[in-house]
């Protein structure tokens, strides 16, 4: 009898103060890059969108677009780069559909949401 799992999903939080690389030079756009390759063929870091003045607290940085993963069923995803005060923040998450249709699931899987084991 094999392991099986429903819906799994494993969500990314990730800070960088902006103090020394601000915009698209921050390192952390090139981790972020590194690990949706994994996933897409899309990058994050040339559709970033950096306010020049802002009265917010928070930004979103990659507004209006929407990078799709592979059709790498039945692993979806979405990232969210933001600008929070003096840091960026990259919110990722890896995951199956919580609808139903990825109940049961071979515990392999998740194996699939870290291919590098990095």
């Amino acid at each position: 009898m094999s392991d099986k799992i429903s819906s799994p999903n494993v969500y990314l939080y990730a800070f960088q103060l902006q103090k020394d690389s601000k915009g698209s030079n921050n390192p952390l756009w090139k981790h972020c890059d590194n690990i949706l390759a994994n996933f897409t063929d899309e990058t994050v870091t040339p559709n970033l969108v950096f306010p020049q003045k802002s009265h917010s607290h928070r930004n979103d940085l990659l507004p209006n677009v929407l990078l799709g993963f592979n059709e790498n069923q039945p692993i979806e995803g979405f990232v969210q780069p933001l600008q929070i005060q003096d840091s960026y923040a990259f919110c990722l998450n890896i995951g199956c559909p919580e609808d139903g249709t990825a109940d049961k699931e071979n515990v392999d899987l998740i194996q699939k949401f870290n291919p590098n084991q990095a």
